[in-house]
């Protein structure tokens, strides 16, 4: 099966606003290039086929290309708008499944993207599990053959 993960990206610059109080600039830009770096490793793993990035800064490029990882530039605004998009493109390209991955899943590993893959093969779950995590609820759940990663985050007001 042709599993396919997708990690949205928002560019650099408008990355991790809610840490300016105690991040410069360039330090929330290097955080957020070191979250992306960890979630593109954990998904280097044979039963991801294809691992995709898609955001409006194409500066990511060059990061991702050491992942070998497909860049798509977004061309709609928005996160649902850009993740139809690329669940599109996947499809085109023969994804039998997709997961969707924030880029900044703190701590995440191969093992731990194996397991949710593992749960995709199973009968029929729609909710797979429930993890209470260093920065809130995540919640692994499909739509389809489409598998998202949420993660609540409890300081935040409004959605995640």
């Amino acid at each position: 099966m042709a599993n396919h993960a997708v990690v949205p990206v928002k560019g650099l610059g408008t990355s991790k606003k809610r840490l300016s109080p105690v991040l410069s600039p360039p330090e929330r830009k290097q955080l957020t290039l070191a979250m992306l770096a960890n979630v593109l490793c954990a998904l280097q793993i044979p039963a991801v086929s294809k691992t995709v990035v898609v955001s409006n800064d194409s500066g990511l490029k060059s990061v991702i290309s050491k992942f070998n990882a497909y860049f798509l530039e977004q061309r709609t605004k928005g996160l649902n708008a850009a993740l139809e998009e690329t669940i599109e493109w996947c499809m085109k390209e023969g994804a039998k499944s997709v997961l969707v991955l924030p880029a900044d899943i703190p701590l995440l590993s191969s093992t731990d993207v194996e397991r949710i893959l593992k749960m995709g093969t199973e009968e029929n779950p729609q909710l797979c599990c429930l993890l209470l995590t260093m920065v809130g609820l995540a919640l692994f759940f499909r739509v389809r053959q489409i598998w998202f990663l949420c993660v609540l985050d409890h300081t935040a007001s409004g959605s995640t």
